[in-house]
């Protein structure tokens, strides 16, 4: 007990800053998910349910909520209320157009989970995500390692434009 009470300055010092740091990351990271190429395999099944307008509109709100999460980490940095409420806000309408825009599970993990950590406090959120995240990022490496994985399709726009023979090799996992 005499440990916090001793620490405990120091860490409400600390909190803004943190919480600057980690909204700062993730508009970082959804700016950065907007401008790459969604994973093939992924995209593919995404059109398959999903309207192409849809999947559009969807990056273009992720890269604004990208820069207005970026903007408001200066907001958090100076304990605004007003800038963790809109953080909230924008991590919790952020999460499911990363799914939206190429059923990207891993980044809505992470915006979910620094949601639900900043606003109740689920500090065991965290860790359980970044195991899930660890398992799947093995499984995947495995199965490239093991050449499962299709290299030789690796535009989403060859399987659009019909191009079915795309694995000549037959490598593909991914084919039916």
């Amino acid at each position: 007990m005499r440990f916090w009470k001793e620490y405990r300055p120091a860490i409400h010092a600390a909190a803004p800053w943190t919480a600057a740091l980690l909204t700062l990351a993730a508009g970082v990271m959804l700016l950065a998910s907007g401008v790459t190429p969604s994973e093939p395999y992924r995209f593919m099944r995404l059109l398959e349910i999903t309207p192409v307008v849809l999947i559009e509109v969807s990056h273009f709100a992720s890269s604004i909520m990208g820069l207005v999460l970026v903007m408001l980490a200066f907001g958090l940095r100076a304990r605004l209320d007003g800038a963790w409420a809109a953080s909230m806000l924008v991590l919790l309408v952020a999460a499911p157009l990363s799914l939206v825009k190429g059923f990207i599970w891993e980044e809505t993990a992470v915006l979910v989970g620094l949601a639900a950590n900043a606003a109740v406090g689920a500090w065991w959120l965290d860790p359980l995500i970044g195991l899930f995240i660890a398992f799947v990022a093995v499984k995947e490496g495995r199965e490239a390692w093991r050449g499962e994985a299709c290299a030789a399709c690796s535009s989403p726009l060859a399987a659009v434009a019909g191009a079915d023979d795309c694995c000549s090799d037959g490598a593909c996992a991914h084919s039916t």
